[in-house]
């Protein structure tokens, strides 16, 4: 767990959306399989920029404009219902 946490404040600083902006490439993001989300909500916790959240339907949803692409959400779905596009 201690790895998991050090990726979470490591990711703090990081963002795939500046690096990509600045390099002309296209955005990745972040989508939800609706079907396979249970709401655990571990996304929700692991968001550095607390980009997710699951209110009102327990279904995870992606705040794009807050999400930086570091991917963190994604190690710790436990569902696999997070993907990057």
């Amino acid at each position: 767990m201690g790895f998991r946490l050090a990726a979470v404040r490591k990711a703090k600083n990081f963002s795939w959306k500046q690096k990509n902006e600045a390099a002309g490439t296209e955005q990745m993001s972040v989508k939800v399989d609706q079907v396979a989300c249970t709401g655990c909500g571990w996304c929700i916790v692991s968001c550095p920029q607390d980009a997710v959240d699951n209110r009102p339907s327990f279904v995870a949803r992606i705040d794009e404009d807050l999400c930086t692409q570091c991917l963190v959400c994604l190690d710790y779905c436990p569902a696999g219902a997070l993907v990057e596009r």
